[in-house]
């Protein structure tokens, strides 16, 4: 096999193990099958270079007990192994997670003296950081000190990795400690940045941002008000946007100085993927317009974006009040309100691959306006491909009046009784999956109760392949959830996999093997036992 080609199936390898500190080894045995092997197999392998402190011990922990500030910290990592094989100028990405900045800047250190001129710290592209936490400062000395390692470790970054095209800072610190840090080394790296992800609010500043920049994920809103506006030559060049801790009043809209009116157009030309998560508190933020935004929210354009996912949210929705998207969707995700339902109603999209819908459990205020908008939405053929609907609850006595016609996939969470179940299986022909996570059999049809052995007419859904029916309380009402599964396993043919409540496994199997001559598809399907914690 030609070089070139068993190179390329060394990185496709480790992919495929997923480069993660716990994964490294899996690709050790690459090294070991011969000379030519190990020649080419090292850049790739030793490419990815990490540092992880052990979690410490009890005996650590106490002798540190009575040292304030000092942390016991045990690294493992494969860059002493890359020195020792000669293979540390392979390195191109670093990935470091420690207990405090103080270890990783001492191990760091302790590496750059004892290696030399072996480690090509300089080819350095990508960085990743993990907590890298410091306690609350209890006296100004102390503040002093931690700003004084902060300053350190940044400037051992800095100085011998200057070429770094990807920053990934996931930070899990609210102090202002963690903020400066992914501020300082985005800040030198932002004219070259190519990708970017950080748990905490980034100054984007107009004038330094690379114009090459695809990548940005970060938090909008901390507690001290930090806000985002993304500058024009990002906005050009981004093709993957992910907002995390976003207020749910904030709106988007231009800086001040870009000199554009109140109603200008944000035009994303290259974003392929948005992600937005809203805060969990309902409460309105106050600070949601900040003194460098407008008055007034801009009119978003998206004509190139293929993945839309809008999470908790369930107020009014600036993103879909006053955006435009391209008529062709591969992916539509929605964690909202049924008052939302609405704005997704007024896009006209003529394709959507995906469309998953999740609405909050007990807030349908209009039953009548909540089943009229969703018999539109889901009736739809431009959903017809996949489309995925978990609600709550579906008011009682609008269930006869449901016509998703086009919904493949349906997940109801609160209780649903079976004569309900079998009204909405009636409408939906083209449901795939059906998942229940609170049956209620107390009482049965009579179509169900009746002789098993009488011809059925058929139902009308073909083409549902799986199904998961969890009942409520098994125990006062086990007859019955025991005749439903009878009724339900014979009646769909199309079934290929059942999963059912734990105590009823067995039946549910036992009903499969002895039926599975008179009904063959019961050969084929697989019964499986129902978690009722997952959808």
């Amino acid at each position: 096999m030609p070089d070139d080609i068993l190179v390329r199936v060394f990185g496709w390898v480790k992919a495929s193990t997923y480069m993660a500190p716990d994964h490294w080894e899996h690709t050790l045995p690459m090294l070991a099958v011969c000379s030519r092997w190990r020649w080419l197999a090292a850049p790739v392998v030793y490419a990815s270079a990490f540092i992880v402190a052990e979690p410490p011990t009890p005996q650590q922990l106490l002798l540190a007990a009575g040292k304030p500030g000092r942390q016991p910290a045990a690294f493992r990592s494969n860059m002493v192994l890359a020195l020792l094989t000669g293979n540390a100028r392979c390195i191109r990405h670093l990935y470091i997670e420690a207990n405090s900045i103080e270890s990783a800047f001492g191990f760091l250190s302790g590496l750059a003296r004892v290696g030399g001129g072996q480690v090509s710290w300089h080819k350095v592209r990508s960085l990743t950081l993990r907590q890298l936490c410091y306690g609350a400062a209890t006296s100004g000395r102390t503040q002093r000190m931690q700003r004084r390692m902060i300053q350190r470790f940044v400037s051992f970054i800095t100085k011998r990795m200057p070429r770094v095209r990807a920053l990934e800072c996931f930070i899990i610190d609210d102090s202002p400690q963690g903020s400066d840090i992914a501020n300082r080394l985005a800040d030198f790296y932002a004219a070259q940045l190519l990708r970017v992800k950080s748990l905490i609010p980034l100054s984007l500043s107009a004038d330094r941002w690379s114009p090459h920049l695809t990548c940005l994920q970060m938090s909008i809103a901390s507690r001290n008000g930090h806000e985002l506006g993304v500058p024009r030559v990002c906005r050009e060049t981004l093709k993957h946007l992910s907002l995390c801790n976003v207020p749910r009043d904030y709106k988007w809209a231009p800086f001040c100085h870009e000199g554009l009116d109140e109603e200008a157009k944000l035009v994303f030309a290259s974003l392929e993927s948005l992600e937005v998560f809203y805060q969990l508190d309902n409460r309105p933020n106050g600070r949601a317009q900040a003194a460098r935004h407008s008055s007034s929210p801009a009119r978003l354009h998206f004509p190139r974006l293929k993945h839309l996912s809008l999470f908790r949210c369930f107020q009014h929705c600036q993103l879909l009040e006053s955006s435009v998207f391209p008529s062709h969707m591969q992916t539509v995700r929605m964690h909202c309100w049924p008052t939302l339902l609405a704005h997704m109603l007024t896009h006209t999209w003529k394709h959507i691959d995906l469309l998953d819908i999740n609405v909050e459990p007990g807030v349908v205020s209009d039953p009548q306006v909540f089943l009229d908008q969703s018999n539109a939405l889901f009736g739809k053929q431009c959903v017809a491909a996949r489309s995925n609907f978990t609600v709550a609850d579906i008011p009682e006595m609008l269930i006869a009046n449901v016509d998703w016609s086009q919904l493949s996939a349906l997940t109801v969470i609160y209780q649903l009784e079976v004569r309900d179940l079998l009204l909405l299986l009636d409408s939906m022909a083209a449901l795939q999956r059906l998942t229940v996570l609170e049956l209620e059999v107390r009482s049965l049809p009579a179509r169900i109760i009746r002789d098993p052995q009488e011809d059925r007419p058929p139902p009308k859904s073909t083409r549902l392949h799986y199904a998961k029916l969890h009942a409520v309380d098994i125990k006062p009402c086990g007859p019955n959830y025991l005749a439903f599964l009878r009724y339900f396993a014979v009646t769909y043919s199309s079934l290929r996999c059942l999963s059912v409540s734990p105590s009823a496994l067995f039946y549910t199997q036992a009903l499969a093997k002895s039926c599975c001559q008179t009904h063959p598809h019961l050969s084929t399907a697989t019964i499986v036992a129902a978690n009722s914690l997952e959808y």
